[in-house]
């Protein structure tokens, strides 16, 4: 009862916080829309490099920050958006101005450079909102300054919009502040009348009615009518190697799909067909007796159905894009983890993936080595269109291999599983360190501290000494710094020597090197170094606010696009609530809260056994870290966030 009473309670302050976000942010829009709460008039920032940009006249100072106008008749232009229209407000921020304020002359541009017209401003430090002459379609702008030779000032910011602005940070804060002031209250007085006048002692429906038990009554129903038909014309077969046949296939098939850039657009209803398909067979093979549906309903299960739940209600209302995978995972991924925990304990499951894993790792590095080189100061996409979407998988192979070690260290092993697991280990380490940028790093030394605290706990509490396996250890080090040589001069030159390079369609090349450096590079090799962008260039500042205005309560499947460029949103729970509704974030964040401390309590009671549950936590661990400051979501071409959202079906029972 109190872990149910605890559970409540973490629900009502997340949907209370949704709620004054929901409300704050639709009273900022003047509450015009549920789609879009702050509206859905267009908005074009214009990126940092225009703030920066020489032009006539405009001087640059990288040591200053800031122009001098060295000329005077000094014009800057700007581009603007991906479509000539018209635009009603330009609002220009600027600081550290030498005079109190500039007299300068808006220009208006058509894509002929033809000057429609010319507009007499003021700009002074701080935010200056221009109104437009809304009947004038614009393709660029220009601002003049005449006659003020040797001013100087700092251009931080510029944005043109097709409604006048109504966010501010203040009025935000001042209305967020009040917003869960008055949702505290009524939270505080609800629960007093409840304790007072409501009975809360009976929670036994809380068991054995809803929608959730009515689900896995159907699991029941699939199970012991398909899954018993399933097994009496497959007894010859050993079910068990079956099951992890189809999971390599699962695994191949999402790569497959990944690799070719089928998950999404058309070929998106084949993908989701393919997972729901094999997830469903591993399901039924699993039938081994009659399934008893016990009612049981862990919090990590109801955030995870509540979660598909939601995105399935917000694909109802969207028009077009990728919609209904909630189904597959409701339905298939439901079925199978209903299935595992049917038959198997956790540690017999992870197994069942993990090889899997393991086989299909040995392709991915495969095609990495024969058909994906690296080029040269740019992360590692390896087998994916981002460095970030490698980075998660290498990592969670390495936590896997890790794991593997991790289990090798009080046991008798063979010298070739130590080889094995270290070659593993290390190669994926390779790859981690190859693609990912300070997230990976992050995420790859958290992972690293929760294998090292298990290896301390098994040393000072099993009195396991190192010393007597150090010859195991000195040749899986020697085998594995051997692997990655070949690893790493492979990728380099062998696609290059065969003449097997695969170029991805829409594959995002980013540079370890700064903007300068970079175009220096670029100059040395055009070719190669063609569409590299450099990682400073990435305004994650820019993309959160750009997901964060256009939210709204039913999701939108559009692409959001900046500076005439797709955006990606660089955090996990922004981009949920953009695609799927703010409510959506809610079972998401709960369902990482539970899978999250529940392995952490397993840890703790198991650290000394080679058990998964330090192996789901690394999992967690990574799936958060790149939720936060990357953009791992429900993006199903990953098989890392396959096995997040599976992985912890092993928490169902709990």
């Amino acid at each position: 009862m109190k872990n149910y009473k605890n559970e409540k309670s973490l629900f009502v302050a997340l949907l209370g916080c949704t709620i004054c976000l929901m409300f704050t942010l639709m009273y900022l829009g003047g509450f015009k829309s549920l789609t879009y709460f702050l509206g859905s008039e267009a908005i074009y920032d214009f990126p940092e490099t225009d703030m920066i940009k020489n032009a006539k006249g405009w001087e640059y100072h990288e040591e200053e920050n800031g122009y001098y106008i060295v000329k005077n008749n000094a014009v800057n232009k700007y581009r603007v958006d991906r479509y000539v229209r018209t635009w009603k407000y330009l609002y220009l921020t600027i600081s550290n101005c030498s005079v109190s304020e500039v007299h300068a002359i808006l220009e208006y541009y058509d894509k002929e450079k033809n000057i429609l017209k010319e507009q007499p401003i003021v700009i002074y430090n701080g935010e200056n909102e221009i109104e437009l002459d809304e009947t004038i379609e614009i393709y660029r702008i220009g601002i003049r300054i005449r006659d003020a030779k040797g001013i100087f000032f700092s251009m931080n910011s510029m944005e043109i919009r097709s409604e006048k602005a109504g966010f501010s940070w203040q009025k935000f804060y001042e209305c967020m502040g009040m917003s869960l002031l008055i949702c505290g209250c009524v939270i505080f007085m609800g629960y007093s009348v409840r304790k007072k006048y409501v009975n809360t002692e009976n929670y036994a429906l809380e068991k054995n009615t809803g929608l959730l038990y009515i689900l896995q009554s159907l699991y029941v129903l699939q199970g012991n009518i398909v899954g018993k038909k399933a097994i009496q014309k497959c007894r010859k077969i050993d079910r068990k190697v079956t099951v992890e046949i189809l999971l390599c296939v699962f695994f191949a098939w999402i790569l497959f799909f990944e690799i070719m850039g089928w998950t999404k657009g058309e070929s998106y209803r084949y993908f989701s067909l393919g997972c729901a398909v094999i997830l469903f067979a591993c399901g039924c093979l699993l039938w081994k007796k009659e399934w008893k549906n016990t009612g049981v309903m862990s919090s990590v299960l109801k955030s995870w159905y509540g979660l598909w739940i939601m995105m399935a209600l917000s694909d109802v209302f969207k028009e077009d894009g990728e919609k209904f995978f909630s189904y597959v995972m409701i339905f298939s991924a439901g079925f199978f983890i209903f299935a595992y925990n049917q038959r198997f304990k956790a540690d017999a499951v992870i197994c069942l993936f993990l090889r899997a894993l393991e086989i299909d790792y040995v392709l991915v590095v495969l095609f990495c080595v024969f058909f994906r080189p690296k080029i040269i100061t740019v992360y590692y996409n390896g087998i994916c269109r981002r460095p970030e979407d490698f980075a998660m998988y290498a990592l969670l192979i390495f936590a896997l291999f890790v794991w593997k070690i991790y289990g090798l260290i009080d046991n008798d092993a063979s010298y070739l599983q130590w080889i094995g697991y270290g070659m593993g280990a290390a190669s994926a380490l390779y790859f981690v360190l190859r693609s990912g940028g300070v997230v990976a790093k992050i995420a790859l030394i958290l992972v690293a501290i929760t294998y090292l605290y298990g290896c301390v706990y098994i040393w000072v509490k099993k009195r396991v000494s190192f010393r007597y396996r150090w010859k195991q250890i000195l040749t899986a080090i020697v085998f594995s710094f051997l692997c990655v040589v070949v690893i790493h001069i492979s990728v380099k030159y062998l696609p290059d020597i065969l003449q097997t390079t695969v170029v991805f369609e829409d594959e995002q090349l980013v540079s370890v090197l700064p903007e300068d450096e970079l175009q220096l590079y670029q100059q040395m090799f055009p070719i190669t170094l063609e569409n590299v962008t450099s990682k400073d260039t990435i305004n994650v500042m820019g993309s959160w606010k750009n997901y964060a205005r256009m939210m709204g309560v039913y999701g939108n499947a559009t692409q959001i696009y900046r500076n005439r460029e797709p955006v990606q949103a660089y955090n996990g729970y922004l981009d949920l609530m953009y695609h799927y509704g703010i409510f959506a974030v809610i079972p998401f964040v709960l369902y990482q809260i539970y899978g999250f401390c529940i392995s952490l309590k397993k840890c703790r009671r198991f650290f000394g056994k080679k058990n998964p549950y330090i192996f789901v936590l690394c999992v967690n661990i990574i799936f958060t870290v790149f939720c936060v400051f990357g953009n791992a979501s429900v993006n199903f071409g990953n098989i890392a966030v396959w096995c997040y959202f599976l992985f912890n079906g092993v928490y169902f029972k709990e």
